[in-house]
């Protein structure tokens, strides 16, 4: 088939909530605090609001890149 193409995907740690590693639940936990207290698309009154790098740090450890 011309342009034919196939995309596989794995996604997750596991078919359970506490197979996700404890770092990963609480970066999540950050993120979704930053999103209750900054609820609104635009931040008026700020240039910016950059997250907290706590969350990055957490992750950093289960990027995979390549």
């Amino acid at each position: 088939v011309v342009n034919d193409v196939t995309v596989r995907y794995t996604a997750g740690f596991g078919p359970n909530p506490i197979d996700v590693p404890s770092p990963v639940r609480s970066a999540i936990l950050l993120l979704v605090g930053h999103w209750f207290r900054n609820r609104e698309p635009v931040n008026i009154g700020n240039i910016t609001t950059p997250l907290d790098f706590a969350g990055d740090a957490l992750l950093a450890p289960y990027r995979l890149w390549g």
